[in-house]
């Protein structure tokens, strides 16, 4: 019997033929740098702003500076456009309508005149509604404080011009009764209040701030600036 012996081929296979390299469209990011960044904290503009020099308003003004400074920040004191014959005063600027609004916050002072703002207030106020209608004002900040004859007036003045600042969207920043009571006591009739700072002149004009009300004065100054200071304006 015969067998036949199949024997399979090895033909031996060739090698592939290598393929073209592809080439990737996608960028390649060799290092990547972390950038840390820095919150920058912008010194707030800040303006004391009283109805005219050379009064015991402007007297308060300058503690409260002293106060605004003692806290770490500085501020420039205005006064408003004269109405009439006033005593002669400090060499301040007078404020307008458009470095108004160049301002962050302000700290508003005023006399009073039978339970509301004085005449010059008024008058500024009626005078720049352009500011009002624009709204150049709002979301702004702003404390007051007073000069009066007697206990009573000041109170009720800073209510009065708090109507003014909410149609112009400014936000009241007070006192504060527990930075008051921290520096007030009931031994001494004094201006302040937790509104804020002031004054008793008498209906003669002869008083000047007391040393309790300047201290009082100061104490406004530095609770207004630590609280437009955390601001981002």
């Amino acid at each position: 019997m015969t067998y036949e012996v199949l024997r399979a081929s090895s033909t031996a296979q060739s090698p592939p033929a290598p393929q073209p390299t592809a080439v990737s469209t996608i960028p390649v990011i060799s290092t990547i740098t972390r950038y840390e960044t820095e919150e920058i904290t912008m010194i707030p503009n800040v303006a004391i702003v009283i109805d005219f020099p050379g009064s015991q308003i402007s007297e308060v003004a300058r503690y409260i500076e002293k106060g605004i400074e003692e806290a770490g920040g500085s501020a420039e004191i205005f006064h408003l456009p004269k109405l009439g014959h006033k005593p002669p005063g400090e060499d301040w600027r007078t404020i307008t309508g458009t470095s108004f609004m160049e301002q962050d916050a302000f700290l508003l002072g005023t006399s009073t005149r039978c339970g509301t703002m004085s005449a010059e207030w008024k008058s500024f106020w009626d005078n720049n509604d352009d500011v009002w209608k624009n709204g150049g004002l709002s979301g702004k900040l702003a404390s007051i404080f007073t000069s009066t004859t007697d206990p009573g007036e000041g109170r009720e003045t800073t209510l009065n011009m708090m109507s003014t600042l909410t149609h112009y969207g400014i936000i009241h920043v007070p006192l504060g009764y527990d930075r008051y009571s921290e520096v007030s006591n009931s031994d001494e009739i004094n201006g302040g209040s937790p509104w804020g700072a002031g004054t008793f002149s008498k209906s003669d004009g002869s008083c000047m701030p007391t040393e309790l009300e300047q201290m009082i004065a100061k104490t406004h100054g530095k609770v207004f600036w630590e609280t437009v200071s955390k601001v981002n304006f």
